[in-house]
Formats: C-alpha cells, structure tokens, sequence
C-alpha cells in the first residue's frame, strides 16, 4: 500500500482570489448608486437609476430621451491610461451600448469614475 501525504498537503481552498476587492467595488458601486439617487431627489430630478444593469450605474430620463452610462473603478494604485485592460474593456463596453437598439433615440453620455480619479 502506497503511503498517501496528509491532509494538511490538499490545498483545494488557498486559491488567492479577488473577491475582497470584487465586494469592495460592488459596495462602493452601491454607495455611489445611493448618492446618485439622493442627488435626483434633492434637486427634483426624475429619472430611473440603476445599479449594476446595462452599467455600473445607468441613469436614464424617459421624458428627454437622456442615457448616463457610467463605469465605477475603485483602484488608487493604477494610473489612467487608455491602454489599460479595465479601460479598454470599459470602451468596448459602451462602445456596445451606444450601438443597443434600445437607446438609439436617446443622447447617450459614458463616463468613467474612480475614486481617485475622476474622468467625465
């Protein structure tokens, strides 16, 4: 009989994953959600404001045909360049939107955000 290593040898859970910083950005999508939405009520504007559908945010106002698309980053330790694989995805993701059959009546705007920068 083959002698077998020990337990303590299976590493099947010490993967080194991202999902501290996925929630992180996800909590701070929300938040920047919320102040969206405070921001509508406090100064009377009316538009729908979603989080994490079509974008990270997405504010639309169905009585002027407005879209805002906007994508939330939540690093301080990249520096903006268009080169970049988040931006360059960003890109080609409203670069998708804009040609969505849904909003070709609207004027759509894209902005990307970061909290500790701020881009549009």
């Amino acid at each position: 009989m083959a002698k077998t290593g020990h337990i303590s040898k299976l590493h099947l859970f010490a993967k080194d994953t991202d999902a501290p910083d996925v929630i992180k950005g996800f909590k701070y999508q929300e938040l920047k959600t919320l102040e969206v939405w405070l921001f509508n009520k406090v100064h009377g504007i009316a538009e729908h404001i979603y989080c994490d559908f079509e974008d990270d945010i997405f504010q639309r106002d169905l009585t002027s045909f407005k879209s805002t698309f906007k994508q939330l980053k939540l690093y301080s330790s990249k520096k903006f360049s268009f080169s970049s694989v988040e931006i360059t995805k960003s890109l080609a993701h409203f670069f998708m939107l804009f040609v969505k059959g849904e909003y070709l009546m609207d004027d759509p705007l894209f902005r990307i955000r970061n909290k500790y920068f701020n881009c549009g």
